[in-house]
């Protein structure tokens, strides 16, 4: 797609690194990257989740690492991006 030099545009490049707080030892996030109708996503995924982490002991920093690059083209500062960010686990 090209793009017009004079649009403006966004690089959100970054990573979930991870959590911690949760009671159970197998830990996961999902995301979700949502924008408003003067947002255009040009490159990357705005959805996903991270692999399932299994803690040792509870109270450990799940670790994810998780990265994400996202490259946006907008008209309007209005609907700028926001993530969504669920932590699930997994039992038995």
């Amino acid at each position: 797609m090209a793009v017009n030099p004079n649009t403006p545009q966004v690089h959100l490049i970054g990573e979930i690194k991870g959590a911690t707080g949760f009671i159970a030892s197998r830990v996961f996030c999902k995301f979700e990257v949502k924008s408003g109708i003067n947002w255009t996503l040009l490159a990357g995924k705005d959805s996903g989740e991270t692999y399932e982490e299994i803690r040792d002991e509870i109270d450990e920093f799940a670790i994810w690492d998780h990265p994400f690059d996202l490259h946006y083209t907008c008209k309007a500062i209005r609907g700028w991006p926001k993530f969504k960010i669920e932590v699930w686990q997994a039992d038995s």
